[in-house]
């Protein structure tokens, strides 16, 4: 049979394929992209995942330590005590948002971009009930959803001072799941704890704290980083790797 490949043979002579043997090389050909190309997308989503969180976390830290510059020790800054949606925007008006990009602040939580369903890594609803009455949310230049709340309450007896930040790097993007594009950072302004001082005026990933790692992907606490939990501590072992997404983190 005629072929279409027609190198030439030591004699000089044209050497055809035959179509039967195109077809089974385009065949495993096949196979082998079938088998290779979703790793390969799957690493590709890993590295950029990763990528995004850098970018994340240099972002805001560098908008604490501009905020501290301007303000003195996050022990000292001054907002309101309590919690509600307004206290919450007034402490990101003043401390975050001069300092942060940002291209669209949610006033009205009807909208779908600023009032979405989050997903636990275990892939039940996230339960946000408070959230609308108590923090406020706003989108950066790069498409990262920022979800604030902060709380100021002399009487308490860990932290009376601390604002939790939680956000999603693709914004209303899905999957808008904890631990793969919902991440948390925990913001100690000031603490009676000995052991946290370490903390204090830094953002660190929640459950930064922990002992370890096989803890944090363990199933001992409903926010540790495990496919049957939430997935609220997967950025602390994303940070203990060393900003790498291991083979055994609980990704899709």
């Amino acid at each position: 049979m005629q072929g279409y490949l027609l190198p030439r043979n030591d004699m000089g002579k044209k050497v055809a394929f035959t179509l039967a043997e195109v077809l089974i090389t385009l065949g495993i050909i096949g196979v082998v992209a079938a088998m290779t190309l979703p790793t390969l997308i799957n690493n590709y989503r890993k590295q950029e995942t990763i990528a995004k969180l850098k970018k994340v976390y240099s972002v805001l830290g560098q908008a604490s330590l501009l905020a501290q510059a301007e303000y003195g020790e996050t022990s000292g800054w001054v907002f309101d005590s309590g919690k509600s949606r307004a206290k919450s925007k007034n402490f990101s008006e003043k401390y975050l948002i001069p300092y942060l990009k940002v291209v669209k602040k949610c006033e009205d939580y009807s909208t779908s971009d600023c009032n979405y369903p989050i997903y636990k890594l275990n892939g039940q609803r996230y339960s946000v009930n408070d959230f609308n009455n108590w923090t406020y949310r706003f989108y950066l230049a790069d498409g990262t959803f920022l979800i604030v709340y902060s709380l100021y309450d002399s009487n308490e007896a860990r932290h009376p001072k601390y604002a939790s930040i939680i956000f999603d790097i693709n914004g209303e993007k899905r999957p808008n799941k904890w631990g793969i594009d919902v991440f948390k950072l925990q913001y100690i302004l000031q603490t009676k704890l000995d052991n946290s001082k370490s903390f204090e005026g830094k953002m660190t990933p929640a459950w930064a704290d922990a002992d370890s790692r096989t803890q944090l992907l363990s199933v001992g606490n409903s926010e540790y980083c495990n496919k049957n939990k939430e997935g609220v501590a997967c950025l602390a072992v994303i940070l203990m790797d060393g900003w790498e997404i291991k083979d055994d983190y609980p990704w899709e």
